[in-house]
């Protein structure tokens, strides 16, 4: 089976030598390099990326709320329990 992957793999590392695929990203990434600017005044990425990293942190945290809350509840209770 080992042998198997080794072929296939072999085979597409060869696929790709006769592709050349590396220049082929090379001249797509300096061609959208010139758009690139442009279209971040129209989308502003950077704030993009600032809003959803807020909102992932903000539904990480009510998990993790909604996981504690169980927990602090029977502790709280028990304490009130003890004390009456």
């Amino acid at each position: 089976m080992l042998s198997g992957f080794k072929k296939l793999f072999g085979w597409l590392y060869g696929l790709l030598k006769v592709f050349d695929v590396t220049t082929y990203i090379d001249n797509i990434k300096e061609s959208i390099q010139d758009y690139i600017g442009w279209l971040n005044w129209i989308i502003p990425f950077n704030t993009i990326v600032k809003i959803y990293t807020t909102w992932l942190a903000c539904i990480g945290a009510y998990f993790v709320f909604l996981t504690v809350r169980p927990y602090v509840k029977r502790i709280i209770t028990r304490f009130i329990n003890k004390s009456s």
